[in-house]
């Protein structure tokens, strides 16, 4: 089965964004935290996230997002958007997506948020990995990432602290 990495930004009260139109985590993510996403997502090769989170990213001439560079984008998406090579729509139940691109020869995809997409993927415990950024602001409110207790379901493996107190964490499942 394709393996399943989530990654996150989060700030140290657990939140992906102070509001989800107008704060989304490249305004407000350490220069660590983006080159981190960066590293990880090319690694991985496809990323999946829904259509808000798709709309967060820098705008073509014509008003469309445009697709992050050497990567597949998997777009949860209940209407047809900008057709580009490298992106693809899908409606699909989480274990049918994964399902249909492990039949594709896809070995690892990368959740790439928002916060239903963490949720829908992570209540049906398709989450292999968990790469989480806790920067160290505090919103005091705002949209969280998960409701659930991760360590519940995932061990600590890994937890380094860069620049100016951003941490670095790797979760696997248990």
């Amino acid at each position: 089965m394709t393996h399943t990495s989530l990654i996150v930004a989060t700030s140290k009260d657990g939140f992906i964004a102070r509001d989800k139109d107008k704060d989304p985590s490249t305004i407000w993510t350490s220069h660590e935290d983006k080159k981190r996403f960066v590293e990880l997502s090319k690694r991985i090769g496809t990323i999946v996230l829904g259509l808000n989170t798709f709309n967060t990213f820098p705008h073509d001439e014509n008003g469309n997002p445009k697709p992050l560079k050497g990567r597949r984008h998997i777009i949860y998406a209940d209407r047809e958007i900008a057709p580009h090579p490298d992106v693809e729509v899908t409606t699909d139940k989480p274990e049918v997506l994964l399902e249909k691109l492990n039949d594709r020869g896809i070995k690892e995809v990368a959740i790439a948020g928002g916060a239903s997409i963490y949720r829908m993927f992570l209540d049906t415990n398709l989450v292999d990995t968990i790469y989480m950024t806790v920067e160290p602001i505090e919103f005091g409110s705002g949209v969280p990432f998960y409701k659930g207790n991760i360590e519940e379901r995932f061990k600590l493996v890994k937890e380094e602290i860069v620049g100016n107190g951003t941490i670095f964490r790797e979760y696997q499942r248990k």
